[in-house]
């Protein structure tokens, strides 16, 4: 896995496996898998404070990988290509009110990657138990 690389490393795969989403048939379920292999640790960012989410190149260079940072560079990812740049990638942060379990789900051209169930959907077959609670859009500066 590229993220027990050095730095330097884990920078160039990433950018790497941008390029080949350019064309890649299913670049959503492949975001998705690509960031599955990252290991999970416990939370250090806070959900519902998304002004203070630090960069992509920021959690790449930390190289922890929380509930919070994975949907985040799985949106990240999908945005810094030229394919996606200029479509809207959003997180919304939502709840599942049946089973009182928070979400971060990446909406995209009508799809919704959900990194906890590791599962990609169109939205609308989205449970309609899941209810967005704050919507972050993703934006290059």
């Amino acid at each position: 896995m590229f993220l027990t690389e050095d730095l330097d490393t884990r920078i160039t795969k990433w950018r790497e496996f941008r390029n080949s989403l350019e064309q890649h048939p299913n670049p959503y379920q492949a975001t998705l898998d690509f960031w599955n292999k990252a290991p999970i640790r416990e939370s250090d960012l806070e959900q519902f404070h998304s002004q203070v989410w630090p960069t992509p190149w920021e959690i790449i260079s930390k190289n922890r990988y929380c509930p919070v940072a994975i949907p985040l560079m799985v949106a990240w990812t999908l945005k810094l290509t030229t394919r996606f740049t200029d479509i809207p990638v959003l997180i919304k942060i939502s709840i599942d009110h049946t089973t009182k379990r928070y979400y971060n789900l990446v909406y995209i051209n009508d799809y919704v990657i959900n990194t906890i169930d590791n599962c990609v959907v169109k939205e609308d077959e989205l449970s309609t138990n899941i209810v967005c609670q704050e919507v972050v859009e993703i934006l290059q500066k």
